[in-house]
Protein backbone atom coordinates (compact mmCIF):
# COMPACT_ATOMS: atom_id res chain seq x y z
CA UNK A 1 0.00 0.00 0.00
CA UNK A 2 1.31 3.43 -0.96
CA UNK A 3 1.73 5.70 2.04
CA UNK A 4 1.05 9.41 1.47
CA UNK A 5 4.24 11.47 1.76
CA UNK A 6 2.84 13.59 4.60
CA UNK A 7 1.96 10.52 6.64
CA UNK A 8 5.27 8.83 5.92
CA UNK A 9 7.32 11.81 7.08
CA UNK A 10 5.35 12.89 10.11
CA UNK A 11 3.62 9.66 11.20
CA UNK A 12 0.10 11.00 11.12
CA UNK A 13 -2.70 8.41 11.27
CA UNK A 14 -4.38 9.61 8.10
CA UNK A 15 -3.35 11.72 5.21
CA UNK A 16 -5.99 14.42 5.71
CA UNK A 17 -5.49 14.64 9.44
CA UNK A 18 -1.75 14.90 8.97
CA UNK A 19 -2.14 17.53 6.35
CA UNK A 20 -4.30 19.74 8.60
CA UNK A 21 -1.95 19.41 11.54
CA UNK A 22 1.03 20.17 9.35
CA UNK A 23 -0.58 23.30 7.99
CA UNK A 24 -1.46 24.45 11.50
CA UNK A 25 2.11 23.92 12.64
CA UNK A 26 3.63 25.90 9.80
CA UNK A 27 1.16 28.76 9.41
CA UNK A 28 -1.06 30.90 11.55
CA UNK A 29 -3.49 33.66 10.56
CA UNK A 30 -3.56 37.22 11.81
CA UNK A 31 -6.04 39.72 10.35
CA UNK A 32 -6.39 37.60 7.25
CA UNK A 33 -2.63 37.52 6.58
CA UNK A 34 -0.67 34.25 6.57
CA UNK A 35 2.36 34.49 8.87
CA UNK A 36 5.13 31.88 8.92
CA UNK A 37 6.10 30.66 12.39
CA UNK A 38 9.41 29.17 11.25
CA UNK A 39 11.41 29.95 8.14
CA UNK A 40 13.71 28.17 5.76
CA UNK A 41 16.29 30.85 6.46
CA UNK A 42 16.40 30.08 10.19
CA UNK A 43 16.65 26.35 9.60
CA UNK A 44 19.49 26.74 7.12
CA UNK A 45 21.40 29.07 9.42
CA UNK A 46 21.00 26.68 12.34
CA UNK A 47 21.67 23.39 10.59
CA UNK A 48 23.93 24.14 7.64
CA UNK A 49 27.36 22.47 7.66
CA UNK A 50 28.76 25.29 5.54
CA UNK A 51 29.28 27.84 8.29
CA UNK A 52 27.86 31.28 7.56
CA UNK A 53 26.80 30.46 4.00
CA UNK A 54 23.21 31.49 4.70
CA UNK A 55 23.94 34.58 6.79
CA UNK A 56 23.60 38.07 5.38
CA UNK A 57 27.03 39.55 4.76
CA UNK A 58 26.29 42.93 3.20
CA UNK A 59 27.89 45.42 5.56
CA UNK A 60 28.11 48.85 3.94
CA UNK A 61 29.44 52.15 5.22
CA UNK A 62 29.31 55.39 3.24
CA UNK A 63 32.07 57.95 2.67
CA UNK A 64 31.74 61.68 2.17
CA UNK A 65 33.25 63.22 -0.94
CA UNK A 66 34.15 66.55 0.69
CA UNK A 67 31.65 68.25 -1.64
CA UNK A 68 28.56 68.76 0.54
CA UNK A 69 25.93 69.06 -2.24
CA UNK A 70 27.28 65.95 -3.99
CA UNK A 71 27.21 63.99 -0.71
CA UNK A 72 23.49 64.58 -0.31
CA UNK A 73 22.60 64.08 -3.98
CA UNK A 74 24.28 60.65 -3.70
CA UNK A 75 23.05 59.91 -0.18
CA UNK A 76 20.07 58.19 1.36
CA UNK A 77 18.32 57.92 4.70
CA UNK A 78 18.84 54.59 6.45
CA UNK A 79 16.09 53.45 8.83
CA UNK A 80 16.69 50.95 11.64
CA UNK A 81 13.67 48.76 12.44
CA UNK A 82 12.55 46.57 15.31
CA UNK A 83 10.78 43.22 14.79
CA UNK A 84 7.41 44.94 14.65
CA UNK A 85 8.55 47.05 11.70
CA UNK A 86 8.76 50.23 13.75
CA UNK A 87 11.54 52.69 12.94
CA UNK A 88 13.66 52.98 16.09
CA UNK A 89 16.45 55.12 14.63
CA UNK A 90 17.62 56.65 11.37
CA UNK A 91 20.63 58.50 10.00
CA UNK A 92 21.83 59.82 6.63
CA UNK A 93 24.36 57.83 4.57
CA UNK A 94 26.24 60.49 2.62
CA UNK A 95 28.52 60.18 -0.39
CA UNK A 96 29.62 56.92 -1.99
CA UNK A 97 29.00 53.46 -0.57
CA UNK A 98 32.06 51.40 0.27
CA UNK A 99 33.31 48.60 -1.99
CA UNK A 100 31.90 50.18 -5.14
CA UNK A 101 32.95 50.88 -8.71
CA UNK A 102 32.80 54.54 -9.76
CA UNK A 103 33.11 55.69 -13.37
CA UNK A 104 33.72 59.36 -14.12
CA UNK A 105 33.46 60.42 -17.77
CA UNK A 106 33.84 63.69 -19.61
CA UNK A 107 35.58 65.50 -22.40
CA UNK A 108 39.10 66.84 -22.13
CA UNK A 109 39.81 69.64 -19.61
CA UNK A 110 36.79 68.98 -17.39
CA UNK A 111 38.90 68.30 -14.25
CA UNK A 112 38.02 64.60 -14.03
CA UNK A 113 41.33 63.50 -12.51
CA UNK A 114 41.59 66.40 -10.06
CA UNK A 115 38.01 66.00 -8.87
CA UNK A 116 38.24 62.25 -8.39
CA UNK A 117 41.62 62.50 -6.67
CA UNK A 118 40.19 65.01 -4.20
CA UNK A 119 37.25 62.68 -3.50
CA UNK A 120 39.60 59.70 -3.09
CA UNK A 121 41.61 61.64 -0.53
CA UNK A 122 38.48 62.51 1.43
CA UNK A 123 37.46 58.85 1.53
CA UNK A 124 40.74 57.58 3.04
CA UNK A 125 41.84 60.64 5.02
CA UNK A 126 40.54 59.66 8.46
CA UNK A 127 41.72 56.03 8.46
CA UNK A 128 45.12 54.83 9.69
CA UNK A 129 45.28 52.26 6.91
CA UNK A 130 43.40 54.26 4.30
CA UNK A 131 45.27 54.16 0.98
CA UNK A 132 45.03 55.53 -2.59
CA UNK A 133 46.74 53.61 -5.39
CA UNK A 134 46.71 55.93 -8.40
CA UNK A 135 47.43 54.37 -11.78
CA UNK A 136 48.27 57.52 -13.74
CA UNK A 137 48.60 55.76 -17.07
CA UNK A 138 48.56 59.10 -18.92
CA UNK A 139 51.56 60.23 -16.84
CA UNK A 140 49.95 63.61 -16.21
CA UNK A 141 50.29 63.77 -12.42
CA UNK A 142 53.23 64.59 -10.17
CA UNK A 143 53.60 64.50 -6.39
CA UNK A 144 53.51 68.28 -6.00
CA UNK A 145 50.19 68.56 -7.83
CA UNK A 146 48.86 65.46 -6.07
CA UNK A 147 49.56 67.08 -2.70
CA UNK A 148 47.69 70.21 -3.82
CA UNK A 149 44.67 68.33 -5.24
CA UNK A 150 44.30 65.98 -2.25
CA UNK A 151 44.90 68.68 0.40
CA UNK A 152 47.19 66.11 2.10
CA UNK A 153 50.05 67.03 4.37
CA UNK A 154 53.41 65.67 3.22
CA UNK A 155 53.16 62.88 5.82
CA UNK A 156 49.67 61.95 4.62
CA UNK A 157 50.95 61.91 1.06
CA UNK A 158 53.76 59.52 2.03
CA UNK A 159 51.50 57.21 4.04
CA UNK A 160 48.30 57.26 1.99
CA UNK A 161 49.21 57.80 -1.65
CA UNK A 162 50.95 55.59 -4.21
CA UNK A 163 51.51 56.99 -7.72
CA UNK A 164 52.07 54.44 -10.48
CA UNK A 165 52.86 55.65 -14.00
CA UNK A 166 54.98 53.18 -15.98
CA UNK A 167 54.75 49.63 -17.33
CA UNK A 168 51.37 48.77 -15.87
CA UNK A 169 49.01 46.40 -17.67
CA UNK A 170 45.45 45.28 -17.01
CA UNK A 171 46.87 42.06 -15.59
CA UNK A 172 49.06 44.01 -13.15
CA UNK A 173 46.11 45.98 -11.80
CA UNK A 174 44.06 42.81 -11.37
CA UNK A 175 46.90 41.12 -9.48
CA UNK A 176 47.24 44.19 -7.25
CA UNK A 177 43.51 44.12 -6.37
CA UNK A 178 43.73 40.41 -5.55
CA UNK A 179 46.75 41.08 -3.33
CA UNK A 180 44.83 43.87 -1.58
CA UNK A 181 41.94 41.50 -0.99
CA UNK A 182 44.23 38.76 0.33
CA UNK A 183 46.14 41.06 2.68
CA UNK A 184 43.06 42.75 4.15
CA UNK A 185 40.92 39.64 4.58
CA UNK A 186 43.83 37.68 6.08
CA UNK A 187 44.34 40.33 8.78
CA UNK A 188 40.86 41.56 9.74
CA UNK A 189 41.85 42.74 13.23
CA UNK A 190 44.46 45.08 11.78
CA UNK A 191 42.41 46.54 8.93
CA UNK A 192 38.80 46.56 10.16
CA UNK A 193 37.08 49.38 12.03
CA UNK A 194 33.83 49.93 13.92
CA UNK A 195 31.83 52.55 12.01
CA UNK A 196 29.67 53.34 15.03
CA UNK A 197 26.63 52.84 12.78
CA UNK A 198 24.02 50.09 12.48
CA UNK A 199 22.29 48.48 9.53
CA UNK A 200 18.54 48.14 9.00
CA UNK A 201 18.42 45.12 11.33
CA UNK A 202 20.23 46.98 14.11
CA UNK A 203 23.51 45.10 13.62
CA UNK A 204 26.75 47.04 14.14
CA UNK A 205 28.52 47.88 10.88
CA UNK A 206 32.13 46.73 11.07
CA UNK A 207 34.08 47.25 7.86
CA UNK A 208 37.52 47.06 6.36
CA UNK A 209 39.14 50.47 6.13
CA UNK A 210 38.71 51.86 2.61
CA UNK A 211 41.26 51.47 -0.18
CA UNK A 212 40.82 53.53 -3.35
CA UNK A 213 42.24 52.35 -6.68
CA UNK A 214 42.22 55.04 -9.39
CA UNK A 215 42.50 53.96 -13.03
CA UNK A 216 43.39 57.04 -15.06
CA UNK A 217 42.35 56.33 -17.71
CA UNK A 218 40.51 53.48 -19.45
CA UNK A 219 41.73 54.49 -22.95
CA UNK A 220 45.31 54.25 -21.65
CA UNK A 221 44.89 50.71 -20.32
CA UNK A 222 47.39 48.34 -21.90
CA UNK A 223 47.94 44.63 -22.11
CA UNK A 224 51.00 42.45 -22.44
CA UNK A 225 51.07 41.03 -25.94
CA UNK A 226 51.89 37.51 -27.01
CA UNK A 227 55.47 36.54 -27.72
CA UNK A 228 54.77 36.53 -31.44
CA UNK A 229 54.10 40.27 -31.42
CA UNK A 230 57.13 42.50 -31.81
CA UNK A 231 55.67 45.19 -29.52
CA UNK A 232 55.88 44.74 -25.77
CA UNK A 233 52.76 46.74 -24.89
CA UNK A 234 49.55 47.68 -26.67
CA UNK A 235 47.34 50.55 -25.49
CA UNK A 236 43.68 50.81 -26.29
CA UNK A 237 44.00 54.41 -27.50
CA UNK A 238 46.90 53.57 -29.84
CA UNK A 239 45.54 50.48 -31.58
CA UNK A 240 44.64 50.92 -35.22
CA UNK A 241 43.57 47.38 -36.02
CA UNK A 242 39.86 46.74 -35.35
CA UNK A 243 40.68 43.17 -34.32
CA UNK A 244 43.29 44.26 -31.77
CA UNK A 245 40.96 46.94 -30.43
CA UNK A 246 38.14 44.44 -29.95
CA UNK A 247 40.51 42.01 -28.23
CA UNK A 248 41.75 44.60 -25.77
CA UNK A 249 38.19 45.88 -25.20
CA UNK A 250 37.22 42.32 -24.31
CA UNK A 251 40.06 42.16 -21.80
CA UNK A 252 38.88 45.44 -20.26
CA UNK A 253 35.40 43.95 -19.88
CA UNK A 254 36.72 40.78 -18.26
CA UNK A 255 38.83 42.87 -15.89
CA UNK A 256 35.84 44.75 -14.49
CA UNK A 257 33.81 41.55 -14.28
CA UNK A 258 36.57 39.66 -12.47
CA UNK A 259 37.35 42.29 -9.84
CA UNK A 260 33.75 43.03 -8.85
CA UNK A 261 33.39 40.29 -6.13
CA UNK A 262 36.54 41.48 -4.36
CA UNK A 263 35.53 45.12 -4.04
CA UNK A 264 32.73 44.76 -1.51
CA UNK A 265 34.48 41.89 0.33
CA UNK A 266 37.57 43.99 1.14
CA UNK A 267 36.09 47.51 0.82
CA UNK A 268 38.07 48.42 -2.27
CA UNK A 269 36.68 51.41 -4.15
CA UNK A 270 37.69 51.54 -7.82
CA UNK A 271 37.48 54.95 -9.49
CA UNK A 272 37.87 54.75 -13.26
CA UNK A 273 38.18 57.72 -15.59
CA UNK A 274 37.13 57.63 -19.23
CA UNK A 275 37.27 60.25 -21.95
CA UNK A 276 34.36 61.04 -24.22
CA UNK A 277 35.74 60.82 -27.74
CA UNK A 278 34.42 62.12 -31.05
CA UNK A 279 33.00 59.30 -33.14
CA UNK A 280 33.49 59.29 -36.88
CA UNK A 281 30.28 59.28 -38.90
CA UNK A 282 30.03 57.49 -42.22
CA UNK A 283 27.98 59.33 -44.82
CA UNK A 284 25.26 61.85 -44.09
CA UNK A 285 23.20 59.61 -41.81
CA UNK A 286 24.24 59.82 -38.18
CA UNK A 287 24.38 56.69 -36.09
CA UNK A 288 22.26 56.50 -32.94
CA UNK A 289 23.93 57.44 -29.66
CA UNK A 290 25.86 54.57 -28.06
CA UNK A 291 24.44 55.39 -24.63
CA UNK A 292 21.55 57.58 -23.50
CA UNK A 293 23.76 60.27 -21.98
CA UNK A 294 26.02 60.58 -25.02
CA UNK A 295 25.44 62.54 -28.19
CA UNK A 296 25.31 60.85 -31.60
CA UNK A 297 28.89 61.82 -32.40
CA UNK A 298 30.30 60.77 -28.99
CA UNK A 299 31.78 57.47 -27.87
CA UNK A 300 33.41 55.87 -24.83
CA UNK A 301 36.51 53.71 -25.40
CA UNK A 302 36.78 50.39 -23.59
CA UNK A 303 33.39 48.86 -24.28
CA UNK A 304 30.22 48.84 -22.20
CA UNK A 305 31.34 46.67 -19.25
CA UNK A 306 32.86 49.57 -17.22
CA UNK A 307 29.53 51.40 -17.63
CA UNK A 308 27.17 48.53 -16.84
CA UNK A 309 29.21 47.25 -13.88
CA UNK A 310 29.65 50.67 -12.29
CA UNK A 311 27.67 51.40 -9.14
CA UNK A 312 28.00 55.12 -9.86
CA UNK A 313 28.41 56.88 -13.19
CA UNK A 314 29.26 60.59 -13.17
CA UNK A 315 29.77 62.95 -16.07
CA UNK A 316 31.88 66.12 -15.82
CA UNK A 317 30.73 69.04 -17.96
CA UNK A 318 32.53 72.39 -17.99
CA UNK A 319 30.06 75.29 -17.87
CA UNK A 320 31.20 77.88 -20.38
CA UNK A 321 29.37 80.73 -18.68
CA UNK A 322 30.71 79.86 -15.23
CA UNK A 323 34.24 81.26 -15.41
CA UNK A 324 36.13 83.01 -12.61
CA UNK A 325 39.10 85.35 -12.84
CA UNK A 326 41.67 86.71 -10.42
CA UNK A 327 40.59 90.34 -10.71
CA UNK A 328 36.90 89.84 -9.94
CA UNK A 329 36.83 86.60 -7.96
CA UNK A 330 40.29 86.24 -6.45
CA UNK A 331 41.14 83.08 -8.40
CA UNK A 332 41.16 81.61 -11.89
CA UNK A 333 38.72 78.78 -12.39
CA UNK A 334 35.39 77.60 -13.70
CA UNK A 335 32.19 75.80 -12.81
CA UNK A 336 31.89 72.06 -13.38
CA UNK A 337 28.51 70.37 -13.60
CA UNK A 338 28.71 66.83 -12.26
CA UNK A 339 25.80 64.91 -13.73
CA UNK A 340 24.73 61.81 -11.82
CA UNK A 341 23.97 59.44 -14.68
CA UNK A 342 23.78 56.31 -12.56
CA UNK A 343 23.52 55.83 -8.81
CA UNK A 344 22.84 52.79 -6.65
CA UNK A 345 22.03 54.93 -3.62
CA UNK A 346 19.94 57.86 -4.86
CA UNK A 347 17.98 59.12 -7.82
CA UNK A 348 19.86 59.37 -11.10
CA UNK A 349 19.40 62.31 -13.44
CA UNK A 350 20.40 64.99 -10.92
CA UNK A 351 23.42 67.26 -11.12
CA UNK A 352 25.65 69.30 -8.83
CA UNK A 353 27.72 72.35 -9.75
CA UNK A 354 31.16 72.59 -8.15
CA UNK A 355 33.66 75.45 -8.16
CA UNK A 356 37.07 74.47 -9.52
CA UNK A 357 40.24 76.47 -8.92
CA UNK A 358 42.81 75.87 -11.67
CA UNK A 359 45.63 76.06 -9.12
CA UNK A 360 44.14 74.56 -5.94
CA UNK A 361 41.58 72.16 -7.42
CA UNK A 362 38.11 71.61 -5.97
CA UNK A 363 36.97 74.35 -3.60
CA UNK A 364 34.46 72.90 -1.09
CA UNK A 365 33.76 76.30 0.52
CA UNK A 366 33.16 78.15 -2.75
CA UNK A 367 31.01 75.25 -3.96
CA UNK A 368 28.74 75.57 -0.91
CA UNK A 369 28.65 79.36 -1.32
CA UNK A 370 27.64 78.90 -4.95
CA UNK A 371 24.93 76.41 -3.93
CA UNK A 372 23.60 78.83 -1.30
CA UNK A 373 23.59 81.70 -3.79
CA UNK A 374 21.76 79.64 -6.42
CA UNK A 375 19.08 78.84 -3.83
CA UNK A 376 18.56 82.46 -2.78
CA UNK A 377 20.29 82.14 0.60
CA UNK A 378 22.94 84.85 0.12
CA UNK A 379 22.64 88.63 -0.11
CA UNK A 380 24.97 91.63 -0.28
CA UNK A 381 27.81 92.28 -2.71
CA UNK A 382 31.15 90.61 -3.36
CA UNK A 383 32.90 92.69 -0.70
CA UNK A 384 30.28 92.13 1.99
CA UNK A 385 28.16 89.05 1.44
CA UNK A 386 25.93 87.49 4.07
CA UNK A 387 23.55 84.59 4.62
CA UNK A 388 19.95 85.81 4.64
CA UNK A 389 19.23 84.72 8.20
CA UNK A 390 22.53 86.00 9.56
CA UNK A 391 23.17 89.46 8.14
CA UNK A 392 25.54 90.55 10.91
CA UNK A 393 28.26 88.06 9.82
CA UNK A 394 29.51 89.39 6.50
CA UNK A 395 32.31 87.90 4.43
CA UNK A 396 34.30 88.92 1.30
CA UNK A 397 33.91 86.66 -1.70
CA UNK A 398 37.44 87.16 -3.11
CA UNK A 399 39.11 85.80 0.02
CA UNK A 400 36.26 83.63 1.33
CA UNK A 401 38.41 80.53 1.89
CA UNK A 402 40.88 82.39 4.07
CA UNK A 403 38.06 84.20 5.87
CA UNK A 404 36.28 80.95 6.71
CA UNK A 405 39.55 79.42 7.89
CA UNK A 406 40.02 82.32 10.32
CA UNK A 407 36.35 82.38 11.39
CA UNK A 408 35.35 78.76 11.98
CA UNK A 409 31.85 79.75 13.09
CA UNK A 410 31.08 80.64 9.46
CA UNK A 411 31.07 76.96 8.53
CA UNK A 412 28.25 76.33 11.02
CA UNK A 413 26.29 79.33 9.75
CA UNK A 414 26.71 78.20 6.13
CA UNK A 415 25.72 74.57 6.78
CA UNK A 416 22.71 75.64 8.87
CA UNK A 417 21.43 77.53 5.82
CA UNK A 418 22.01 74.90 3.13
CA UNK A 419 21.36 71.73 5.14
CA UNK A 420 17.51 71.84 4.97
CA UNK A 421 17.67 72.02 1.18
CA UNK A 422 20.33 69.32 0.99
CA UNK A 423 18.37 66.99 3.27
CA UNK A 424 15.41 67.21 0.92
CA UNK A 425 17.64 65.66 -1.76
CA UNK A 426 18.29 62.50 0.25
CA UNK A 427 16.76 59.33 -1.08
CA UNK A 428 14.34 58.16 1.57
CA UNK A 429 11.16 56.16 1.99
CA UNK A 430 9.00 57.09 4.94
CA UNK A 431 7.30 54.25 6.86
CA UNK A 432 3.86 55.76 6.35
CA UNK A 433 4.37 55.56 2.58
CA UNK A 434 4.75 51.79 2.78
CA UNK A 435 1.33 51.12 4.29
CA UNK A 436 -0.49 48.55 2.17
CA UNK A 437 -4.11 47.53 2.30
CA UNK A 438 -4.21 43.78 3.11
CA UNK A 439 -7.33 43.36 1.02
CA UNK A 440 -5.42 44.55 -2.04
CA UNK A 441 -2.53 42.23 -1.27
CA UNK A 442 -4.87 39.26 -0.86
CA UNK A 443 -6.54 40.01 -4.15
Amino acid sequence: MRIPITRKLYGFSTFYKGRNILIQRIFTHRKGVIIKMSTLKNSLMANSSFGDLFESNMMIDSYKTGIAPLDYYLGYMLNIYDDDDNVVDSYPCLGFNGGCSILDIGKSSTAKTSTMLFIAAMIVRNYDNGLIIHYDLEQAMNLTRAKTMTKFTIKELKDKYILRQMNTSIEDIKIMILELYKEKTSNPKEYMYDSGKKDEYGNEIIMFQPTVVMIDSIPSLSTKLSETNSKEWAKLEELTSQTDRMRLTGEVGRFYTDILPYLRAANIIVISINHIKDKAQLGNVKNPAELLYLKQDEALPGGKAPVYLAHYLLKNVAIGSGKFNMEDDGFDGFLIRIEIIKSRSNQAGQYVEIVYDKVKGVSPVRTCIHFAKENGLIGGNKNAMYFVNNKENKFPLRTVEQFFSEHKEMYTIMYDHIRPILESKLSQVRPEELTVDNEIMDY
